[in-house]
């Protein structure tokens, strides 16, 4: 896979430079990494890509190069730049800023710093004096002694050296502000990893060669297609540069000592760009865009070049609930990938040691420290074994952990020669696997059905023919060998693998290349997750679905890849209209694309002809009448009804008294009884009473002799919403499904589908419901919140009808006790961050801190809440902080005597181990599990179930009590170790619609403003947050972690992540609106005339100046300037022609410097232009808007500055035009919000109609 993450200034590089083996000498011609086998450390960087070529530097990166680049924003081989400009006579500034790309690394707060500010001087001085630029440690004794300095002034005093230190960790917190660059980590599959680490030298060379190849595939297309940057007024330009600079580096293995072979490649942020020759920064927008897709091309690459250099064979395998399967090495076990994987016993040593510095030090530990911990719990787990330091000596670890995990006498040189051995002779004997001895003869019957219908002899001599291909070893016999794979394809056997075969044979067939299947495969996925997609989600779908093929060539790999994307593209639907995509050539990149447009495989959008017929067909569902409606008085008497049974809650205090229902909820009731339509929604935020509102929906239809049937997404939720509401309830999967099959569904003409928790269901699957209902005449009403969470898969239907409809939506809050807090809910709904801030910071609510304390407090508060007699609900936004939140509770509880581990265990799904007593949770519906007793009797088990373990079978089977409603249930040892987790916290995901009296939630990086909102809404009492500010480096990667974070600024940028998952419709009507922006084609137009007025000016100096003259002019950096100063002229009014006469020929005024003996032309030409521009502007009668419409407004500082700046101010309207000191010059702001489009000038006009010299529009065809 490949990850990218920003590169943040000052050192943030170092981690790549300090594991260097050989900084003190050069990389040898075709030198490798498993060159490096007696090294301490890994093999030096290589420089590439066409920016390296621009900057003049190949072959090895030196750290002075790295510190140049991305620790200062400079040429990488800028201290030889300063030292050659030093020896031709330039003085320190100007050869630091020869060295400089542009104007350096940009920072997003403060600008410059004191401290930088005394650097830069101080580092000037240093030149001057030794004539050389500093060394590394000069470099840091610099830094030293500009904060010195800056304390000095500040403090008055000499400061000490912790004074010293915190402001140099500040200035370097400010310093990683600035993006430097993106670090692009490319890794392979964890068993082609163990492959390399275990193979001989032959083996590794190979799997590196094919690595390398991938990667420098992917680095082609991102430099071909995402070298771009921003220009103009508020960066709307997006134009082409000459390539990106990368820095690779070879590593081989992570911090937890384990093979990890991978590659680094920094990608750095300064980029030239092509017309121009400016260094600015890359505008990676769409390069973080396109990382996913560029992620899966190196996956297929690399996979697809390992099957045909070394005939590998590979397999889709799970990587747990929620995720994409990964396709794995065949042969190399699961078990194997896990004993190479001690990232979890690791992270577990480290918060152990973690928890001792605090009760030791009485605070968190600094970065460093932590880092210290980690190398230290990584020894700690390594039986006492010293950590290797070459390469050689990890093979040699590896090798006998391997050979210790085998057990057959086998090392792990033999392992890893037999797995390719074996794939390259797939009928060869391999060792025994009863799981894939009975796959193989079940596909090869023809699948479950065949097996089923196989008579019993020919079964038990497949069986045995396909024993004759395996080596059995001594742990088991022949006779118990068949027995075994007999018991797997038995149907009465609770572990049976009949289930998976079918799926076995559709992998099987997906191997196989058809074109236009494929393409249907690619589509149907994309369409399946999103309502409109990218060419770069067609294209990651794509390499993910063409990397299980084989190719004879990687030229018919990529040839498969592009008409596979080619043909999806066909298949769907254009949503992205541009009426300004034939762009002039002036106007347009390399590729043809507008400027004023992003590369087209991220900007361009789509979707197919299904989804926006859904859509459209629930569209029309919701504004079509039926007759299967009630009168207001049916309402109203309902309405009473449900109030006289309700024993309310107002602001969630139990009153005893009946309630009234709240106007939001009356005007609910009366919408979907009295609208009449096929479809009517309502919204209903948390803890509004949507439940009493459906409850008096249900009352007035059945009053009326008609049926509801209620569904939801999740079959928890379905059972509660039954129980709330007093009519029969299921999933909507579960209904469709059923309907497809023809069975009773208990629709009948006038029956209501009451959908709960809409937003969180598939736009197909509510259009499915609405077919449904259309064909019995039933009518569909939904009700829910779009602010909540959304759809896995293509949603936001509810939003798109909610708003074309107005429909009813309930502002009242009741579930709370405090109306503060309902009222900040509200608040973190709409996105009101300060607001909501506000009242969780002055009411305690926020605790903050490293993730691992904060589990431990949410426990510990957790379990307070237990212990006082109240429901208390445990959340966070990711499954590892589940996992880890999981087994804290457990042992928690184990310390409590409340579970006992010393018994037998059973292993569960999220890798923990259940014993007696502990809580879990079952993941997956399944209906041939039956619950006997409780409230539940006979029902199936579902989904989000939570259980107490009542008893650990011998073969990892639970008898389980079901929390609530008290039945019992065993689970089988497969579903067990498939489906079933520890359920003492809970994702958010899972936790929507659930209400306790406590909750506590979890909140980091990965939550958005929806799944705050969720977990904030869950607690009638209290909500508490636990901001994660800093989190433990994992060890298994080895960058530099990111500097602890403030709470506040977490919680701004969690509410300030929205919902993404928009309908088609929504997207077609934004696309709309940006096209037709008067903004954007305003600044099209100012662009275009730019242009032109710039080619006039060059045209006029042209025909002026000598030909040696203007060609030096045209060389100079002050050339555009000079032709932008021309413009003005032009715009004010000015005679352009006469102008250009003027300055190139009336050597008297010019300060001085005639043009024969000026250094610099261009700029020489400007002054003068200047000095006439700025003494027709003070005598000038010009009009109000024509001064207005200045953009660029250039002069001498020579001039009466203030007269100038007075004439502007009293031409000028608008507060934003005013004018800021550059370098010796004035110049009004280019985003100024100008009253008007300026017009284009008539003298530029007529040049572009009559000369012959003018730039011709051309358009592509």
């Amino acid at each position: 896979m490949m990850t990218i993450h920003a590169l943040h200034g000052g050192d943030g590089y170092e981690y790549l430079t300090r594991q260097v083996a050989t900084a003190d000498r050069e990389l040898a011609r075709g030198q490798g990494l498993t060159d490096y086998y007696n090294e301490h450390g890994t093999p030096p960087g290589v420089w590439a890509g066409r920016g390296a070529e621009i900057m003049g530097v190949s072959g090895e990166v030196s750290e002075a190069q790295m510190r140049a680049l991305y620790g200062e924003g400079m040429n990488p081989n800028a201290d030889k730049i300063i030292a050659d400009q030093i020896a031709q006579g330039e003085d320190p500034a100007a050869a630091i800023k020869a060295a400089k790309l542009g104007t350096g690394l940009y920072r997003f707060k403060g600008g410059t710093t004191e401290i930088q500010t005394i650097y830069e001087r101080r580092k000037a001085e240093f030149v001057v004096s030794e004539d050389r630029p500093p060394t590394r440690d000069e470099w840091l004794e610099l830094r030293t002694e500009a904060a010195r300095e800056h304390l000095t002034s500040e403090l008055g005093r000499k400061p000490s050296r912790d004074e010293i230190t915190k402001a140099l960790g500040d200035e370097k917190r400010k310093a990683r502000e600035a993006v430097v660059g993106w670090d692009c980590t490319f890794t392979p599959q964890k068993s082609v990893s163990i492959l390399w680490g275990l193979g001989d030298d032959e083996l590794r060379r190979a799997i590196w060669k094919c690595h390398e190849e991938a990667v420098h595939e992917v680095l082609t297309r991102m430099e071909d297609t995402y070298a771009l940057a921003r220009r103009g007024r508020g960066g709307q330009q997006i134009v082409d540069t000459a390539g990106l600079t990368f820095a690779k580096f070879q590593h081989y293995d992570n911090r937890t000592g384990d093979m990890n072979p991978h590659t680094h490649v920094v990608v750095s942020a300064m980029v030239k760009g092509i017309k121009d020759n400016k260094w600015t920064c890359l505008d990676a927008r769409h390069l973080t865009k396109a990382a996913v897709s560029l992620s899966c091309e190196y996956n297929a690459a690399l996979t697809g070049k390992l099957k045909r250099e070394l005939g590998l064979r590979f397999e889709e395998r799970s990587r747990g609930r929620g995720k994409e399967p990964v396709l794995e090495v065949v042969g190399v076990s699961d078990d194997m990938i896990n004993h190479f994987s001690r990232r979890a016993n690791i992270m577990a040593r480290t918060e152990e040691l973690v928890r001792q510095y605090r009760q030791t030090h009485g605070h968190d530990p600094s970065k460093a420290v932590q880092i210290k911990l980690a190398q230290q719990a990584t020894l700690d787990t390594r039986e006492d074994k010293p950590l290797p330091k070459t390469l050689r000596e990890m093979i040699s670890e590896w090798d006998q952990r391997a050979a210790q995990l085998l057990g057959d006498g086998r090392t792990g040189r033999q392992y890893a020669a037999d797995i390719v051995h074996l794939s390259r002779n797939p009928e060869a004997p391999r060792p025994y696997e009863a799981t894939r001895v009975a796959i193989e003869i079940g596909t090869a019957l023809g699948g479950k059905s065949a097996v089923l219908a196989t008579d019993e002899m020919v079964l038990l001599d497949t069986i045995d023919q396909a024993l004759d291909r395996c080596i059995l070893g001594e742990q088991i016999t022949r006779a118990d060998a068949a027995h075994e794979v007999r018991q797997l394809l038995t149907p009465s056997n609770e572990n049976h693998l009949l289930d998976d075969l079918d799926a076995a044979i559709a992998a099987r067939e997906r191997a196989e290349y058809n074109p236009e299947k494929i393409a249907v495969d690619v589509i149907e996925k994309v369409s399946r997750r999103r309502a409109t997609w990218a060419e770069t989600h067609i294209r990651a779908a794509a390499e993910d679905r063409l990397a299980v093929c084989n190719f004879a060539t990687d030229n018919e790999h990529r040839a498969a890849v592009e008409h596979v994307v080619s043909r999806v593209r066909e298949l769907s639907i254009l949503l992205t209209v541009d009426p300004d995509a034939a762009a002039p050539k002036a106007m347009a990149r390399a590729t043809g694309e507008n400027i004023f447009s992003g590369p087209a495989s991220t900007s361009i959008l789509y979707t197919n002809e299904d989804v926006l017929a859904a859509e459209q067909r629930l569209q029309q569902a919701a504004q079509e009448p039926t007759a299967e409606l009630l009168t207001r008085a049916d309402v109203t008497r309902a309405i009473a009804q449900v109030e006289k049974e309700t024993r309310g809650r107002t602001l969630g205090v139990r009153t005893g008294k009946a309630r009234r229902l709240l106007p939001g909820q009356r005007r609910i009731v009366e919408h979907f009884c009295t609208s009449g339509a096929r479809l009517a929604v309502a919204v209903g935020p948390a803890g509004t009473g949507k439940t009493t509102a459906m409850r008096a929906v249900v009352r007035a239809w059945h009053n009326n002799g008609r049926t509801v049937i209620a569904l939801s997404p999740q079959m928890s939720a379905a059972r509660v919403l039954s129980e709330d509401i007093g009519v029969p309830a299921r999933t909507i999967d579960s209904f469709i499904a059923r309907a497809r099959i023809g069975a009773d569904l208990g629709l009948q003409r006038g029956t209501m589908i009451l959908v709960d928790e809409a937003g969180m269901a598939s736009t197909h699957n509510l259009d499915a419901l609405q077919r449904i209902a259309d064909e019995h005449g039933a009518v569909v009403r939904w009700i829910g919140d779009p602010a909540q969470l959304s759809a896995v898969e293509s949603g936001g239907a509810l939003r798109l009808i909610a708003t074309d409809t107005k429909a009813p939506e309930l502002t009242e809050v009741v579930r709370f006790n405090d109306p503060d807090e309902a009222a900040a809910t509200l608040d973190v709904r709409s996105g009101d961050a300060e607001r909501a801030w506000d009242f969780y910071a002055r009411h305690d609510r926020v605790t903050s801190g490293m993730v691992d304390e904060l589990r431990e407090k949410i426990l510990t508060a957790h379990l307070d809440d237990v212990a006082a007699g109240k429901t208390s609900l445990m959340m966070a936004g990711s499954v590892a902080d589940v996992y880890a939140l999981n087994g804290a509770a457990q042992a928690a509880h184990a310390l409590r005597g409340t579970i006992d581990t010393s018994s037998a265990r059973a292993t569960l799904a999220d890798g923990h181990n259940a014993h007696i007593g502990d809580t879990v949770v079952t993941r997956k519906n399944n209906h041939r599990l039956r619950i006997t007793g409780g409230s539940r009797a006979r029902t199936p088990v579902d989904n989000g179930d939570l259980w107490k373990v009542h008893a650990v079978h011998a073969d990892g089977a639970l008898t389980v009590v079901g929390a609530r409603h008290r039945g019992r249930v065993t689970l089988p040892a497969r579903y067990v170790r498939d489906h079933t987790e520890l359920g003492y916290a809970s994702t958010v995901h899972r936790a929507q619609g659930m209400t306790v009296d406590r909750a506590h939630l979890l909140m980091n990086a990965v939550l958005g403003r929806s799944l705050a909102y969720v977990g904030l809404s869950r607690g009638r009492e209290r909500n508490a947050i636990y901001v994660a500010t800093d989190a433990l480096p994992d060890p298994s990667l080895d960058r530099i972690p990111e500097e602890p974070d403030n709470e506040h600024d977490v919680f701004m940028r969690v509410l300030a992540r929205e919902d993404d998952n928009l309908t088609a419709t929504e997207v077609m009507r934004a696309e709309q609106a940006r096209i037709s922006d008067p903004a954007r084609t305003r600044a099209m137009y100012e662009h275009a005339t730019e242009l032109l007025s710039r080619a006039r000016a060059e045209y006029l100096l042209d025909r002026a100046l000598p030909v040696m003259l203007f060609s030096e002019a045209r060389r100079s950096e002050n050339f555009h300037q000079l032709l932008d100063t021309i413009g003005i002229a032009e715009s004010l009014g000015m005679d352009s022609a006469e102008l250009v006469t003027d300055i190139a020929t009336r050597d008297g005024e010019d300060l001085g410097e005639s043009l024969i003996s000026a250094r610099d032309v261009a700029a020489v030409l400007r002054t003068r232009a200047d000095i006439r521009i700025g003494a027709y502007i003070q005598n000038s009668t010009v009009p109000a808007t024509a001064a207005a419409g200045v953009e660029t407004l250039a002069y001498s500082p020579t001039l009466d500055t203030e007269a100038v700046t007075a004439a502007i101010a009293a031409t000028n309207t608008e507060d934003t035009l005013a004018t800021t000191q550059r370098g010796g010059r004035f110049v009004a702001l280019r985003d100024a919000q100008l009253p008007a489009v300026r017009p284009m000038p008539p003298a530029t006009q007529a040049w572009m109609s009559n000369s012959p010299n003018s730039p011709k529009a051309s358009t592509r065809g």
